[in-house]
């Protein structure tokens, strides 16, 4: 039985791909269970860097699969379902708080729980194909999987509650005007783009980096003495870092 999530390794950078391209990467609580495991795997592992997150057969996720919902034969009982939204969380959680960045790769359809997916990124480059759309009202359901979160957060409240009410597909240009798309790539050039810049983050040193994601994805830098604070507790660290100070010298050496 083929896996539904797989990672391939390009260097530093680990590849993890949604791996159902028959019901266009929709997932079930077992192939999230699967996507969490997979990612703290990665964080654990000293050799990766940088993660990419992509979906198989140019889609990136339709989202939760409610063909049996639809159709009246889940078998689920309540406290089943329950556990299946819970690990559906654990997956965007371990995305959110993953000490390494997570860059969504989107071709195709960034769906309901796939668009929530994509929001636990840190970066999205999005295809020129790619759609978007938080559509869990039009489906009977109230937003899930942290969205109403992650949305809001991204684009704020109005334009996040328009995007529930309406239920409507955006595109890529679209999403990128809502800042919601850090990039918008032609096709034929998306994947080599996203490893291009994974390849450059893997360069970078780690500590700054997960530093700076800690702090953005925690809500630490409410204020700007927050930040301040932070930099105070975080900068010494990164001082003492071998590798910082490696990277430092090999940068700033004087040339003779």
């Amino acid at each position: 039985m083929e896996l539904t999530v797989k990672t391939e390794m390009f260097g530093a950078a680990a590849w993890v791909t949604l791996n159902r391209p028959r019901k266009k990467n929709a997932f079930d609580g077992a192939m999230m269970e699967l996507l969490e495991q997979t990612i703290r795997e990665l964080e654990a592992d000293s050799s990766v860097r940088v993660i990419i997150l992509s979906g198989a057969g140019h889609c990136f996720c339709s989202g939760g699969d409610l063909s049996t919902m639809l159709d009246g034969t889940d078998p689920r009982t309540v406290a089943e379902r329950q556990r299946d939204l819970a690990s559906c969380g654990a997956a965007v959680r371990a995305i959110r708080d993953c000490s390494k960045p997570v860059i969504a790769m989107v071709e195709g359809y960034a769906i309901g729980g796939g668009f929530a997916i994509a929001l636990a990124c840190d970066v999205i480059f999005a295809a020129e194909s790619a759609r978007f759309s938080s559509n869990f009202l039009h489906v009977g359901l109230a937003p899930e999987m942290g969205t109403m979160y992650l949305l809001t957060q991204v684009c704020g409240p109005y334009r996040a509650k328009e995007l529930w009410l309406s239920g409507r597909r955006i595109g890529a240009a679209e999403a990128e005007s809502f800042g919601i798309v850090s990039r918008v790539l032609p096709e034929d050039s998306i994947a080599d783009e996203t490893r291009a810049f994974a390849d450059l983050v893997a360069g970078l040193t780690q500590n700054p980096v997960s530093i700076m994601k800690r702090c953005v994805n925690s809500g630490a830098l409410s204020s700007l003495g927050a930040a301040l604070a932070a930099d105070m507790q975080n900068l010494p660290v990164c001082w003492q870092d071998e590798e910082c100070q490696s990277y430092m010298a090999s940068h700033f050496r004087k040339k003779p």
